[in-house]
């Protein structure tokens, strides 16, 4: 049970207006609320939290097989500047979030893998769509790992969405999420490997 988001800040800041009233009660609890207030950057706060609840919810896809989002209802803790706690339900995820000038990424799983995890920017010029290159990205990542070609590698969507990683056709165990927005992107995987 893994989870990727990536939040283009530049994107974000430029879109959205969480600041317009009512809008963060919709998406945050009350203490998530003053946590966000009392931060020294709101923006990121925003951010971060929405980061971590969009995370979690993929991980938690894994595990219920159920697309019921209401962000309100996952429970974000802070742990420290980098890693934090989403309780969905009687579930728990762990989150490590990465903070660039350019992006907040978050990290989610519902096991102790942490799985690796990397974040990219979408070059400007490319014949893939950025969900295109964002896979082609994943595929390298995997193929790196676990010293495969990228072409031994498939990544397939079941009916409900959930990305699959096969080796020259087989089903692998490995878990993978990917998220992309704005200008950049971030794939996660579980690796078993050292």
């Amino acid at each position: 049970m893994i989870g990727v988001d990536i939040v283009d800040l530049r994107e974000a800041r430029g879109r959205s207006d969480w600041r317009r009233k009512g809008y963060l009660s919709k998406l945050f609890s009350e203490k998530e609320i003053q946590y966000i207030e009392q931060s020294k950057d709101p923006d990121i706060a925003v951010w971060r939290l929405w980061s971590m609840k969009e995370s979690a919810y993929k991980a938690d896809f894994y595990y219920s097989r159920k697309r019921i989002f209401n962000p309100v209802k996952f429970n974000c803790h802070i742990q420290s500047d980098v890693e934090g706690k989403v309780n969905i339900v009687s579930r728990q995820y762990t989150t490590y979030t990465r903070t660039a000038k350019e992006y907040i990424t978050t990290s989610a799983s519902g096991n102790a893998i942490r799985g690796r995890c990397k974040s990219f920017r979408v070059p400007d010029k490319t014949d893939l769509s950025i969900s295109e290159f964002t896979y082609s990205e994943l595929k390298k990542e995997i193929a790196s790992a676990y010293n495969k070609c990228p072409g031994e590698i498939g990544i397939h969507k079941t009916n409900q969405g959930v990305p699959e990683v096969f080796f020259h056709g087989h089903k692998t165990d490995i878990l993978c999420s990917t998220s992309h927005h704005g200008k950049y992107g971030s794939v996660l995987f579980d690796y078993f490997g050292n």
